[in-house]
């Protein structure tokens, strides 16, 4: 969904790295990316240049994962110092990181964090939706009475949480 959003906000292309064959597949059939690269790729780094045209000016991460952030920290922006650079974390990490601070300060990268829990924000999403800007039907793989939410917790599991989030709305 950040990459809706980010389309939503005008970026003019949006790559999505990704370990999961399974998960690569899904991100293309929603079209949301222009490129989708694997994660595990040697050629990763070489990749980001390549696919940007030289370095993205924004980049958002959504596994939480160091070697992902780091990878990025250091291959994924252009490197002219004075270019612009954000990098927004949006995934809760499982554990500390160490993150390569270095290259943070050298290439003048603005580090944030969101986690888009203030009220002003679902406001914001709400209006966005009603307006139509951004959709989210296509990401709704299943719904199912409350009373089924236990069972739809361990299909997930199962999975592997590999469908992604689950949302519960009661009306």
């Amino acid at each position: 969904m950040v990459s809706e959003w980010a389309k939503s906000f005008g970026a003019a292309m949006v790559a999505i790295s990704e370990i999961s064959a399974e998960k690569r597949k899904a991100i293309e059939g929603f079209g949301i990316a222009d490129v989708v690269l694997r994660a595990d790729d040697e050629n990763l780094n070489e990749l980001y240049r390549d696919v940007s045209n030289g370095g993205f000016d924004v980049v958002f991460d959504c596994a939480g994962v160091a070697s992902a952030i780091n990878s990025a920290i250091k291959y994924a922006f252009k490197p002219e110092t004075r270019d612009r650079k954000c990098f927004t974390g949006v995934a809760l990490p499982h554990n500390d990181l160490t993150l390569d601070y270095y290259n943070i300060v050298l290439k003048e990268i603005e580090f944030k964090g969101s986690k888009g829990h203030l009220p002003s924000e679902f406001e914001f999403i709400i209006s966005a939706l009603a307006a139509k800007k951004v959709s989210f039907k296509k990401y709704i793989t299943e719904t199912m009475k409350f009373s089924e939410v236990q069972e739809g917790f361990e299909k997930l599991k199962a999975k592997g949480g590999s469908n992604g989030k689950a949302i519960i709305i009661i009306l």
